[in-house]
């Protein structure tokens, strides 16, 4: 799961003005209203093959919801630099800063996991029954921070936090899941060939330049003061 906080750091979240039809009275008026656009955040996720299923996740209704209070926006915005900040800062010292630690175990402990059969169980259930149930895994938190700090204590778990990496081309957070670890750029096909392309444009113009400069030396040699040999 932990595709999801690495989404969430990555995403960029807006601020989206819209309007809505109130019924004010025996009429109707337009009033302007502000939200976030969290459904194409969840959209994501769903792409990436997570489970976000509201009847799931609760609180995610609170997030798709017209909320003018700027305070809301304010508080959800900030969240979202909070944990880019904990993964910037475990990702460049590669190491765990002891109050990181103590709140990632902390708001992790409001994380609960609820198994549920499939398909739902609707009569006695016998030997054979049992053979054909699946049973999935459903996470539950009363709030985004607690899920999200409870993905970073999986990866602490899963002793793959050292594997956390920031893109030193575009800034985006992913994990190093090659044999030694020295991955530095998201994507090979984009960052890494910008990288490279800027590097080579450089090491050009660097020879030009230092083609250009003896040239320019060769071209006007020293001219020594003193008497010509007719003096």
């Amino acid at each position: 799961m932990h595709e999801e906080i690495l989404a969430f750091a990555n995403f960029q979240f807006e601020v989206l003005e819209t309007t809505m039809k109130v019924i004010v009275g025996e009429g109707v008026r337009d009033e302007t209203r502000y939200k976030l656009n969290w459904p194409q955040f969840v959209d994501r996720l769903r792409d990436a093959g997570l489970n976000v299923n509201p009847d799931d996740r609760p609180f995610f209704s609170r997030y798709q919801m017209p909320r003018p209070d700027d305070q809301f926006f304010r508080q959800f915005l900030g969240f979202q630099d909070e944990i880019k900040g904990l993964l910037a800062t475990i990702s460049e010292r590669r190491a765990i800063p002891l109050a990181t630690w103590e709140a990632v175990f902390r708001e992790a402990e409001r994380v609960g996991e609820v198994v549920v059969p499939y398909p739902p169980v609707k009569k006695d259930i016998t030997e054979q029954d049992l053979g054909r149930l699946a049973f999935q895994k459903s996470i539950t938190a009363e709030s985004y921070r607690a899920l999200l700090y409870g993905q970073l204590r999986g990866l602490i778990i899963n002793r793959r936090i050292f594997r956390l990496r920031k893109c030193l081309e575009c800034g985006t957070f992913f994990l190093d899941d090659t044999r030694r670890g020295n991955k530095r750029y998201c994507s090979a096909a984009t960052c890494a060939n910008r990288a490279k392309q800027r590097a080579f444009l450089l090491r050009n113009l660097n020879r030009r330049a230092k083609a250009a400069a003896n040239q320019g030396r060769l071209a006007f040699p020293e001219v020594v003061s003193g008497h010509g040999a007719g003096g």
